[in-house]
């Protein structure tokens, strides 16, 4: 889940769990190359974001420049179907 701390995010990783996946919070403020790595490591299929980060998170994981096949999806508007088939992974750093 790439978005800010808001209710948006809180009610985006309740559905996550409902739907029995699990999540790695993403933080707009992390370099793009922590999240080129963290999308390389986690190969997460999905990736759930608002759409004032689509264009900026699409760029940092454009396929065709990286290993990075992850589904980008918008939860201003998210069907609740898509959320069937999320990978859990967790990624720390010692970054702060």
């Amino acid at each position: 889940i790439y978005t800010e701390r808001s209710i948006e995010l809180v009610v985006a990783q309740l559905a996550v769990l409902k739907a029995g996946a699990a999540f790695i919070p993403l933080n707009p403020k992390t370099p793009a190359k922590r999240l080129r790595l963290i999308f390389e490591e986690t190969k997460a299929s999905l990736c759930l974001t608002k759409k004032k980060f689509y264009n900026k998170l699409q760029h940092y994981i454009d396929e065709k420049k990286t290993n990075i096949f992850t589904k980008l999806v918008c939860i201003d508007n998210l069907d609740p179907s898509i959320i069937d088939n999320i990978n859990y992974s967790c990624n720390t750093s010692s970054e702060n």
